[in-house]
């Protein structure tokens, strides 16, 4: 069962193709977007990337989704963005199985909203389609706009920050910080979300 395509009011999330791969690594490979990742990509290693996450894309109903942006009817295809949407961690920070959401934005988008109305769509996806209970998300607790993209999704904050595995103890980027949102909440929550 192959992912859907997602649109939402600005946005289109679709599956990946050859033309999102120059504008994907000079995103990967940007200090300032993958300030808080482990590194910066080179262009193979985003070739990679993008391969691995369009397959996933093809054999599951869930993954990370290619965002372009939509509504300008002079061209055939809106400019890829960045992605978003759901994985299953490699770690676990409780024993129920989980999915998590993420999303990386080229910086030349950053600060429109986009982000948030990404991940708010596949938050819909998520609870509507998929039926999941739960969708957690996490980041550097240093990483402010990102945990401001999760408050503004009224994520809740969960206690204690965590050790994220990824990096070795005593690494600034260590310390993450831990959301998550239930079904319910979101279902209180998400006109608010995307009225605003």
């Amino acid at each position: 069962m192959a992912a859907p395509l997602l649109a939402s009011k600005r946005l289109l999330l679709r599956h990946w193709s050859a033309r999102d791969l120059h504008p994907l690594a000079l995103m990967n490979s940007d200090p300032e977007v993958m300030r808080y990742a482990p590194d910066t990509m080179s262009s193979d290693q985003s070739e990679i990337f993008c391969t691995a996450i369009q397959i996933g894309l093809e054999v599951r109903d869930y993954g990370l989704w290619a965002i372009e942006l939509s509504g300008n009817v002079s061209q055939v295809h809106g400019p890829f963005i960045g992605f978003a949407g759901l994985a299953v961690p490699t770690w676990q920070v409780s024993p129920e199985p989980s999915y998590e959401i993420g999303w990386r934005l080229n910086r030349s988008y950053w600060g429109s909203g986009y982000a948030t109305e990404a991940a708010a769509r596949v938050l819909d996806y998520a609870f509507f389609e998929m039926q999941l209970k739960q969708v957690l998300a996490s980041a550097p607790v240093l990483n402010t706009r990102s945990t401001a993209v999760m408050e503004r999704l009224q994520m809740w904050r969960q206690a204690p920050d965590f050790d994220h595995p990824a990096f070795s103890s005593g690494h600034k980027m260590c310390r993450h910080a831990h959301f998550s949102i239930t079904a319910s909440r979101w279902s209180e929550v998400r006109e608010m979300v995307f009225v605003n």
